[in-house]
């Protein structure tokens, strides 16, 4: 992953980290999610060159994620958030309008958990949303930076079955399995009474694999069987457009040192993906002197007055 990428993450984190600690009184709170991943990587696109970021999203390969973290309040404006997510990410160059990806025929899908820890900068409260007087649901805005650690293990379809693609060293790669990522993006959530709390968010994790789809450099010789048919689909190719033979798609094209001259991804930029989700998480009270000095006023009660009577 590129440095660019990281080191703002890192610098976001500290910056807050150590700020004065102005935390409420519910801090701490625990949930679920559930939303639907994406992937931006080899496969996908329109009718131009493969894109970055968002670009070659397809929409109709979204496929679901759950997860369950939990989240701390530090201080007024952050918080950390940590947790576990299973996902599924799908790519397939039949979708795109690009005659060469087309003709390229690779497909995959893969299921992956994700390990992460993150911190939240809160820039928008309101205490009390439809200005009732009551409190009784707040909404708040943030933003998040963090890392992750990813456990994949991408596969393709063929002869009927989903087929693991790692064995195989579809382009002589055997790559490791486990990476790592760092997700930002932003969320809001709604908190009804203090207790519960109903968030949406979205994501974007660039990693350091460009394996995720199992797509990355060069057409390699030398492969037999199933690993032979499942590195090269070109042959397979029976849909409209140009004729995929144009396109060269094998390993026989070399230069003198015999490396292959015929591209089967783009090595220049790792894979990424994206989630939306929402969350539901109850909040654990926990008083301390900010909600007392703030909000302690709405649980008060005027206390009477003990008269005694005196003797003589």
């Amino acid at each position: 992953m590129r440095n660019s990428v990281v080191l703002p993450v890192i610098l976001f984190a500290a910056s807050f980290l150590f700020a004065p600690s102005v935390s409420a009184q519910y801090k701490l709170d625990y949930g679920i999610r559930a939303g639907s991943a994406n992937y931006l990587g080899e496969m996908g696109g329109d009718e131009l060159p493969g894109r970055d970021f968002i670009w070659d999203m397809k929409l109709d390969m979204s496929r679901p994620l759950f997860g369950a973290f939990m989240r701390y309040r530090i201080n007024h404006s952050v918080a950390f958030n940590c947790g576990l997510t299973y996902a599924r990410i799908q790519g397939a160059d039949y979708l795109s309008s690009n005659p060469a990806r087309r003709a390229r025929n690779l497909s995959f899908r893969n299921d992956f958990g994700e390990v992460y820890g993150r911190f939240e900068y809160y820039f928008f409260d309101e205490k009390d949303v439809g200005n009732h007087g009551r409190y009784i649901v707040d909404f708040q805005a943030f933003l998040f930076g963090g890392v992750a650690a990813i456990v994949h293990a991408p596969k393709t379809y063929y002869n009927g079955e989903w087929v693991n693609l790692r064995p195989l060293m579809t382009e002589g790669d055997k790559y490791t399995l486990v990476s790592a990522g760092a997700p930002v993006g932003l969320g809001f959530f709604f908190t009804h009474k203090r207790r519960h709390r109903f968030g949406w968010e979205l994501s974007w994790t660039p990693t350091l694999t460009d394996y995720l789809d199992d797509v990355s450099t060069v057409y390699v010789d030398g492969l037999s069987g199933t690993a032979a048919a499942v590195a090269n689909r070109n042959p397979e190719y029976q849909g409209p457009g140009p004729n995929p033979a144009n396109y060269g798609y094998h390993a026989n094209n070399v230069d003198a040192e015999g490396n292959s001259l015929t591209m089967r991804g783009d090595p220049s930029d790792n894979d990424t993906y994206m989630f939306t989700s929402l969350s539901y998480s109850y909040v654990v009270k926990g008083a301390n002197r900010f909600y007392s000095r703030n909000y302690g006023w709405l649980g008060y009660r005027k206390r009477g007055v003990r008269r005694v009577r005196a003797k003589f």
